[in-house]
This record gives C-alpha cells, sequence and structure tokens, in this order.
C-alpha cells in the first residue's frame, strides 16, 4: 500500500515536470514544431499542451506549410496559472 502512494507520487511528480518543461518552452513566445514540444515534455508532450490549454493557457496551433507537422505558440499574455 505504501509503495503505491509512493508511485503514484513519482508519476504525479513526473507529470507536473514534464508540463512545466512544455510551459517553459512555450514561454520565449516562438512558434514550436510537435518534435520540439515532444522533446521537452516525453513522449506525452503534446498531451501536456492540452492540459495547458485545459488550464487557460491560449496555445495555438497552425499546420506547417508543406509538411504534416504542426507549430505551436504561447500568446501573450498568458494567464496566471500556475500547471
Amino acid at each position: 500500500m505504501q509503495t503505491d502512494i509512493f508511485m503514484r507520487h513519482l508519476n504525479t511528480a513526473a507529470l507536473a515536470k514534464s508540463k512545466q518543461a512544455v510551459l517553459d518552452l512555450l514561454s520565449d513566445g516562438e512558434s514550436h514544431t510537435s518534435v520540439e514540444i515532444c522533446s521537452v515534455g516525453g513522449t506525452s508532450g503534446l498531451r501536456r499542451l492540452r492540459e495547458l490549454r485545459e488550464l487557460g493557457y491560449p496555445i495555438h496551433g497552425e499546420p506547417l506549410s508543406g509538411s504534416n507537422m504542426w507549430l505551436y505558440k504561447l500568446d501573450y499574455p498568458a494567464p496566471e496559472v500556475k500547471p
């Protein structure tokens, strides 16, 4: 039982860390590809991006011309929300 609680805490901390990593990347005001987002947020980087949107962060996506990739950008001003 104690191990289950510890593992849930570790999972929650890892999720928070990857969400913060995605937010840190987007906070530069530049557009970033899904590949860049996954490079900092792990295999669930785009899921973390959706979670940030659900928290109120104005993150917009648009297709990259001539590619199957998308670009994502945090529009400013970002709300005062902590992930």
